[in-house]
């Protein structure tokens, strides 16, 4: 099962269950490409030439021509799921509540997220972030570093339902 797409610079890239990567010139024919990793791959970001995908036991992998990747210390076991750029850097979500920031995808900081929840996607829609997770989870910031729950009515009734993707657009 693939779980995360990215495009640009000419490529498009897929990336899944058990590390499974895979590359294509024109979204037709695609290449698997194995970068040593056996663990599920759950969210990518593509920013100009620099692309980062997230995974299981913290896994976070960079590559700047989509065929070969550098694994990065993301100091953290726990799992990520998402992960998006804005704002001068980049996002990575994950569990318990887990969110990392990062100027360069390289060197990464925890935030405090204030919940426990699974966060499993994040965005930066030019002026604020959104983080969005299990039970009803829905956490924003301005910075990507200081977070709130958002409080709602609506959110309220949802503590059952996950959510499982954000986009603004």
């Amino acid at each position: 099962r693939l779980e995360a797409t990215a495009s640009g610079a000419g490529l498009f890239v897929a990336a899944g269950e058990n590390g499974t990567t895979l590359t294509s010139p024109d979204g037709q024919v695609w290449t698997k490409r194995n970068f040593g990793v056996t663990h599920d791959l759950d969210g990518m970001t593509r920013v100009g030439e620099l692309l980062v995908i997230v995974g299981k036991h913290g896994t976070i992998l960079t590559s700047s021509n989509g065929s070969a990747f550098a694994a990065q210390a993301s100091n953290t076991t726990n799992d990520l799921h998402g992960v998006a750029w804005g704002n001068g850097q980049f996002v990575a979500v994950g569990e318990p509540g887990v969110i990392l920031t990062s100027p360069d995808a390289i060197s990464w900081t925890a935030q405090e997220s204030g919940i426990r929840n699974s966060l499993k996607s994040v965005m930066h829609d030019g002026r604020q972030w959104l983080a969005v997770g299990t039970k009803g989870a829905l956490l924003h910031s301005i910075d990507g570093q200081r977070w709130a729950k958002v409080i709602s009515p609506t959110l309220n009734n949802m503590t059952g339902i996950d959510l499982n993707g954000i986009a603004y657009g």
